[in-house]
Formats: C-alpha cells, structure tokens, sequence
C-alpha cells in the first residue's frame, strides 16, 4: 500500500475547532437569536437548497465571489441570469417576508437597496419549510403568505417558470409542454 507523506510545512492541526452549533439540533424549531447567530450559516444552506433545485429541474447555476450583488448565474440560452438568493427562516403571523437588501450591518456603506438592474431573478429559500419561491427581480418587500407553502411544496417548479416568463421572454427558451 502507497503512503503519501504530508509536504514539508504543511502539518494539519492536532485538533480542529468547530463552531459549536448545539444551538441547532431542534432545527427548525429554534429561537430568533439562535438563528441571528447562525445567519451565515443558515444562508448558506438556502443556497444550497436552490442548487439542489436547480439541478433537480435541469438547469446548472454558478456560484460567484460574494462581492457582486448577485449569489448564482444560470446558464440558460440565449444569456446568463443573475440570481439573488435570500433565505428566511421564521414566519410572522401573515407569512414570510424579505426586503432584498445588500450589505451587512456594521459595514461602512451598511444595508441598502439592490439597483433595479443588479439582478434577473429573486429567490426567496423558506429554509424551515424547504421550499423557494421564485420572482423576476422587484424592487421592495416580498411577502409569501403561509398559505403559499403548501402550492411552493407540490409545484416547486411552477415559481420559477412564472419568474422566467414575467423576464423579457429572452430567457425562457424552453418549449411549452404539450405545445405543439
């Protein structure tokens, strides 16, 4: 059996500290500050959600650097569309609801509003119960009412095809089933 000896330097660590995310395991039955504390993370995997769903439904999406004002690009002929992804987590008493903004608290420029031309498509990732609802990109708060869920769980894919319809019409190439 071959063995690999580690390069010279490069050692890894004796132990490697993790995060402690006990906090999680009543997932997604935990409080608001567990969820403000674990934000980064929480998003990340509403990302992950939606490249599941993309590649569930066929289509391939890219993840960008974080700095542009958009999270994937899909690549759907004839031209790339930019999507915002936005996850949330805990519903009001009407529903859920997302102001797309973008940056962070604490930053220098702080949060502000997207430019109507920085993205193609929203997608709001309702993380806790697993399901996205999909828009051409709009300006303002989105809300999704709890009644919305349960049509977002047994149609996932009929957001996305009403969001690449409301686009120009450039980006939906493809055909109609049924059509002939």
């Amino acid at each position: 059996m071959a063995i690999q000896p580690t390069l010279s330097g490069l050692l890894l660590p004796a132990t490697i500290s993790l995060p402690d995310t006990q906090d999680l395991r009543d997932w997604p039955n935990i409080p608001a500050e567990v969820v403000c504390r674990h934000a980064k993370q929480l998003g990340a995997a509403g990302e992950a959600l939606f490249d599941s769903q993309m590649l569930c439904f066929g289509e391939i999406g890219l993840p960008v650097p974080e700095f542009l004002p958009f999270d994937r690009v899909l690549l759907r002929s004839p031209r790339l569309l930019r999507v915002q992804i936005k996850t949330v987590t805990m519903p009001s008493d009407h529903g859920y609801a997302v102001t797309p903004r973008k940056g962070y608290r604490g930053s220098p420029q702080g949060m502000r509003a997207y430019e109507a031309d920085e993205y193609d498509l929203l997608a709001i990732v309702i993380l806790s119960e697993g399901v996205i609802r999909y828009g051409a990109a709009t300006a303002g708060r989105q809300r999704i009412p709890l009644s919305a869920i349960r049509r977002l769980r047994e149609d996932p894919r009929a957001s996305f095809d009403a969001a690449l319809a409301d686009l120009d019409g450039e980006a939906d190439t493809l055909p109609v089933p049924g059509a002939a």
